[in-house]
């Protein structure tokens, strides 16, 4: 079998999708449906044989010259197979087409490391134990801010709408991603709505006296929760409310055979809250690369 290269109306998005589902780690990030909406279907492909294992190629034209990067709320990419496929990432990095001038790629390890580039730190949480067994291993900070919020009347609600989820979390942490624009939170959320008709949305709220505190949203693969986004107002940060709103996902969850993907930060206080719930740390790969040799 052989590496193809194709363009995207040419992908199958049903085998596509199929083999994403079928892959060592189903990231929702790889989904066609994911990848059409977060790139306005920017994007074209490798594949090998019938859709055995995949790679996402999403780019962008700069001054004429075409280029491969990595998409706002897409965390990681890469090749998606089985876990004994022959061919390794190094394999599908060489087979990108010269006419892609630069690459800018943040990859999964699940197929071997790239010549070159460095890591990136993501948190996981595995779900498989009790919640009690989970809850054991919280920072004591977090068990303070539970019995904070305790004392409250806080309501917390699933199935909010993802709209109030994302614009909670513009007010609370906008400022410190001005590179995150109108747009951008309008793709996530038309994958929100996608995800809500596939059944792989999943929204929290906190409320106090009707009053929206703090919020939290994921996407669901199998196997995994996919922390895409959350905040807090500044009454919710005086309670330290998202550490209640983690909580109740992890309750809701626990003993059950998944992961809870918090997704990396190179922000030193955010991978700190993701690390208090017991996460462990599991890297991906950061990769550029001039495509001309």
């Amino acid at each position: 079998m052989k590496i193809k290269r194709i363009k995207h109306h040419q992908i199958d998005f049903v085998k596509w999708d199929l083999a994403i589902e079928k892959s060592s780690a189903p990231l929702i990030y790889g989904y066609a449906w994911y990848l059409n909406t977060i790139t306005s279907n920017q994007w074209d492909a490798l594949v090998v044989g019938d859709y055995e294992a995949v790679f996402p190629m999403p780019w962008k034209k700069k001054f004429g010259i075409k280029y491969i990067y990595q998409p706002y709320f897409c965390q990681q990419l890469g090749v998606f197979g089985p876990a004994d496929f022959k061919f390794s990432i190094n394999d599908f990095l060489k087979a990108i087409p010269r006419a892609y001038l630069w690459i800018d790629l943040q990859l999964n390890l699940l197929h071997g490391t790239p010549s070159k580039g460095k890591l990136r730190n993501n948190y996981q949480l595995d779900l498989k134990p009790s919640y009690t067994a989970i809850a054991a291993n919280y920072n004591p900070d977090v068990n303070k801010n539970i019995r904070k919020v305790e004392r409250q009347d806080i309501v917390f609600k699933w199935g909010i709408p993802s709209l109030d989820v994302i614009s909670i979390n513009r007010q609370a942490w906008g400022s410190l991603n001005p590179e995150l624009t109108d747009l951008h939170y309008k793709l996530l959320n038309d994958n929100c709505d996608i995800a809500f008709s596939k059944g792989r949305l999943l929204t929290l709220g906190a409320f106090l006296d009707g009053e929206l505190l703090g919020a939290v949203l994921f996407f669901t693969s199998p196997g995994y929760l996919f922390y895409m986004n959350g905040g807090a107002t500044a009454a919710g940060k005086k309670f330290g409310i998202m550490n209640s709103l983690i909580d109740e996902v992890i309750q809701r969850y626990a003993g059950q055979p998944m992961v809870l993907d918090f997704e990396g930060s190179e922000i030193e206080g955010v991978a700190y809250f993701y690390s208090k719930f017991g996460s462990e740390i599991k890297p991906y790969w950061h990769y550029q690369s001039f495509n001309l040799f």
